[in-house]
């Protein structure tokens, strides 16, 4: 009822739902060829979403790492128009859309905001882990774990060492830890809290506690076992462990070499995104 074009609106979704289709049938195929090898049982797969559905306009993205990054030529060498276009089917190998924010809100529902950001509609996404050998008793582990600990725990399953250097030059040291305790151990907890940044959006989860601030904007806290979609703002009731909070955050942005000058860029990038809703509204809108 509220736009001006509701067959091109809905055509988008599905086309985005197909590609989900092919994906599941993908990822059965590999599943079916491990059952057909009789290897299923001692394969561990890990499968999880990305973070958030995405709110791209494709118009608001800025040169040269918007739209302009992708290719303008299909396989076939026949052009491709970028950008959501409503006079035009999306699907096709000449289209490249997005599936835009009054989607991705239904994506991402009912947590707030979507990807970028990293309120719960930014970062939260289901990982689904099987290997029956290995896991007797099936269940939900409601701990939360972030893809910076999956390399240790494959390390390990495979019984074997996080390297910490290639060719006498040393790396970066690994953030993640192993939740592989968690397949057998339902109560298992992470030791060390969450840390997010993106485009200038920051987040600390810490047990059930996580603080969180769109780009230059203050600390919201949120109690997110009790309060799932970060509805009920307890900043100003626990100051102190907003304070304490915080500061954790600001030494792990220390240690692992945020760049504070980066900020001017993220806050033109925020106005952007704001100013290209309204232009949405505008232009598809009745």
């Amino acid at each position: 009822d509220q736009t001006r074009y509701p067959e091109w609106e809905s055509m988008r979704m599905a086309v985005y739902a197909g590609q989900i289709d092919r994906m599941d049938q993908g990822v059965g195929r590999v599943v079916n060829q491990l059952r057909l090898l009789n290897l299923l049982d001692d394969t561990v797969i890990m499968i999880c979403s990305d973070n958030g559905g995405s709110a791209e306009f494709l118009a608001e993205e800025m040169v040269p790492e918007g739209a302009d990054r992708y290719r303008n030529t299909a396989p076939d060498g026949q052009p491709v128009l970028l950008g959501n276009i409503p006079n035009l089917a999306p699907g096709g190998p000449g289209t490249f859309m997005s599936y835009d924010l009054p989607w991705a809100n239904a994506s991402n529902s009912p947590f707030r905001r979507s990807k970028s950001w990293v309120h719960e509609g930014g970062i939260s996404t289901p990982l689904v882990v099987h290997w029956p050998s290995g896991i007797h008793e099936p269940g939900i582990r409601t701990a939360p774990v972030h893809l910076i600990d999956v390399l240790p725990s494959l390390a390990e399953l495979a019984d074997a060492a996080v390297m910490t250097d290639r060719h006498g030059l040393g790396l970066q040291p690994v953030e993640g830890q192993s939740f592989v305790p968690s397949f057998t151990d339902g109560a298992w907890r992470r030791a060390e809290p969450l840390w997010f940044e993106h485009e200038g959006n920051r987040a600390l989860r810490e047990e059930s506690w996580k603080l969180v601030s769109r780009h230059e904007g203050r600390w919201e806290l949120y109690n997110v076992e009790d309060d799932r979609t970060e509805t009920a703002d307890l900043a100003s009731a626990e100051p102190e462990r907003v304070d304490r909070m915080a500061a954790a955050w600001e030494a792990t942005a220390d240690r692992v070499g945020v760049k504070p000058a980066l900020g001017n860029v993220w806050n033109g990038i925020a106005n952007w995104h704001a100013q290209m809703a309204t232009r949405r509204k505008a232009t598809y809108a009745k």
